[in-house]
């Protein structure tokens, strides 16, 4: 008994060992078949140019990229981030270099505002104009009188020159067929407009700051790059550009913030305070846009009709939004009838949400002299004043 049962092992021991060797064959053959059948794709695709996919590089300090295409040439436009100064210094600004002198070949045009406000104008007009000759680039100057402009439309200095210079912008794009303005605000404008909005009660979209891109053709390549990192790519470069001595003279709340400020805050509070309030400006950016989205959803919800120059909304459905949305939807609109909404005070708006909220039929209010706010027959009007 005890044999047959040792027979009945070794024959399971050899059956196993055959099953084994026949499974190891079939996976040789399938092996095998598999490596035909690479050969044979390669084969046919031996004949076919090679395709090579190449992915394009962005630097870690470039945060995004823009095209904008001017008579018919297509340019990347990059927003730069301020981390590379600190490591890779070299290949950051060999990397500028290239960008630039791309430009360089690309862009139709330039431009300087020269304002007869200093000496010294005249010198930068013809500074800009030999570059832009030795450069055989195209170049447009315009001198404006903004002491005059400022005192005939009963505006601040600042303010005047920034409306002129914005209106010859479009005036050169015209000229041109461009779709975009390249502007030179850096991180520290940006970081310098916040604290002016701060110091004017401004909300969230006041702690936006500077933004990158405004109206689909105001572009700030510069926007992520602190002025300091600007005067080093200068130094480093041998380069010899023109400074505006006036941004030195602490007559004006810019300067008073840059010269006096923002030194003393680095100095005894936080020597990272353009890096700080670059977080909180896109930590506002994200919000405000939030709201954005929110209040032309809910302001498509009431709107009854709209025309060129004038609003109507639903007076009901209006005041069971929220009091947040309420204001935003107001803003909305008037900036849908003014084309902006400037000079728009946050007393206007709450004088118009209380006669909202009252609904006392045929009341208006008048937020400047361009618009016309009316309740009546539970509907709100908004109309522009020609």
């Amino acid at each position: 008994g005890e044999k047959k049962d040792g027979d009945k092992k070794d024959d399971k021991k050899e059956r196993d060992k055959k099953e084994g060797d026949k499974k190891d064959g079939d996976k040789k053959g399938d092996k095998k078949d598999s490596t035909n059948q690479d050969n044979d794709v390669t084969m046919k695709d031996a004949n076919k140019p090679e395709v090579k996919k190449v992915k394009k590089q962005i630097p870690l300090y470039i945060s995004s990229a823009k095209i904008l295409e001017i008579n018919s040439v297509q340019i990347p436009i990059y927003f730069f981030k301020g981390t590379h100064v600190q490591k890779k210094m070299a290949r950051s600004f060999k990397d500028i270099e290239l960008y630039r002198d791309y430009l360089r070949k690309s862009w139709p045009c330039i431009y300087i505002p020269n304002f007869p406000l200093r000496e010294e104008a005249i010198d930068d007009e013809k500074f800009v104009q030999n570059y832009a000759n030795n450069k055989n680039i195209e170049c447009y100057i315009k001198r404006i009188d903004v002491i005059n402009y400022a005192n005939n439309n009963k505006m601040g200095l600042e303010e005047s020159g920034r409306k002129v210079r914005y209106a010859f912008f479009e005036e050169v794009m015209q000229k041109e067929n461009a779709n975009k303005i390249a502007i030179a605000h850096n991180k520290n404008d940006k970081i310098e407009t916040m604290f002016m909005n701060i110091f004017r009660g401004s909300g969230i979209s006041g702690l936006k700051g500077i933004e990158p891109i405004r109206e689909n053709k105001y572009i700030r390549p510069l926007i992520e790059c602190e002025r300091s990192e600007i005067e080093k790519y200068c130094e480093d470069n041998n380069l010899n550009p023109r400074i505006d001595k006036t941004n030195f003279i602490n007559d004006c709340t810019r300067n008073k913030i840059r010269n006096i400020v923002l030194p003393y805050i680095k100095k005894e509070f936080n020597p990272n305070i353009i890096e700080t309030m670059s977080r909180l400006s896109e930590v506002a950016t994200e919000t405000e846009d939030y709201i954005k989205k929110q209040t032309i959803q809910e302001y498509n919800e009431i709107l009854i009709d709209k025309q060129e120059k004038s609003v109507v909304l639903n007076l009901k459905e209006f005041n069971k939004k929220e009091l947040l949305i309420r204001k935003r939807i107001l803003i909305y609109a008037i900036h849908q009838v003014l084309g902006n909404s400037q000079n728009i005070e946050k007393v206007n708006i709450d004088d118009l949400i209380n006669l909202c909220e009252k609904n006392i039929g045929n009341k208006y209010l008048k937020p400047n002299k361009n618009i016309k706010i009316l309740v009546n027959k539970g509907k709100i009007f908004l109309n522009f004043i020609y």
